[in-house]
């Protein structure tokens, strides 16, 4: 459903028509796209939403500074599976948000490392959903993301992160491991010190024995003839 949709608004955003030199047309966001409507172009407001979907951006990343001078975008950012972004930094003049579904989305992204929007002012999105969705993104800077939505008016309880989840988990699963290890270890170590203190008493004992086994009894003295005679003699 939410696919189906995310493509309504991509189709609808194509047929939106620009009233001003300086509006331009949302769509899929290609180097191909860059070239036909954006480069040049000046951009201050985007018709639709710009989605980044399942692209290699590595070493091109510089192409998307043709949305510098974007100040409104009458749909989402919606960046998925997309690789080798790094900073993007391109939309840090953006002032507005206006989206019939989430505002910013997040998804499944590799070298995503943070997106600047230093200058986001107002996010109007559909409230049965949330104003930001982040889910499985290498590399992203989440600390600092939140940060910067929080201090845009943006609540936690608007933003919708399984990236947080899985970082937590991890931690408690390194921490529950970690327990898990010294306790192994413990009962390991106690159990070497058992078995090393039984093996002495063990050895001990063999020693022993042996010493028993070759023990000889000292053989009584002999009475010579002499001294009996001497003795019956008295």
């Amino acid at each position: 459903m939410y696919r189906m949709q995310l493509y309504v608004q991509i189709i609808l955003s194509s047929f939106l028509f620009c009233t001003d030199a300086r509006d331009c047309s949302g769509g899929i966001v290609t180097v191909g796209f860059l070239q036909t409507h954006i480069k040049g172009r000046r951009c201050k407001k985007i018709n639709g939403g710009l989605y980044f979907l399942e692209s290699d951006w590595t070493y091109k990343s510089e192409l998307l500074d043709e949305f510098e001078n974007v100040v409104n975008v009458s749909g989402p950012l919606h960046f998925a599976a997309t690789k080798g972004m790094g900073h993007v930094k391109c939309f840090r003049n953006v002032e507005e948000i206006h989206s019939n579904g989430p505002a910013i989305v997040l998804l499944r992204n590799v070298g995503l490392l943070s997106l600047d929007l230093t200058a986001l002012q107002k996010i109007d999105y559909d409230r049965r959903t949330k104003a930001v969705i982040l889910h499985s993104n290498e590399g992203l800077y989440i600390d600092q993301l939140f940060d910067s939505l929080e201090s845009k008016g943006i609540t936690a309880s608007e933003i919708l992160s399984t990236s947080r989840i899985e970082f937590m988990n991890t931690i408690w699963s390194v921490i529950f491991f970690s327990i898990l290890f010294l306790l192994v270890a413990c009962i390991l170590g106690i159990v070497v010190y058992k078995t090393t203190e039984e093996i002495h008493e063990i050895l001990k004992l063999l020693r022993w024995q042996k010493r028993g086994q070759q023990y000889v009894p000292p053989e009584p003295p002999r009475t010579s003839n002499y001294s009996l005679k001497t003795s019956k003699s008295h």
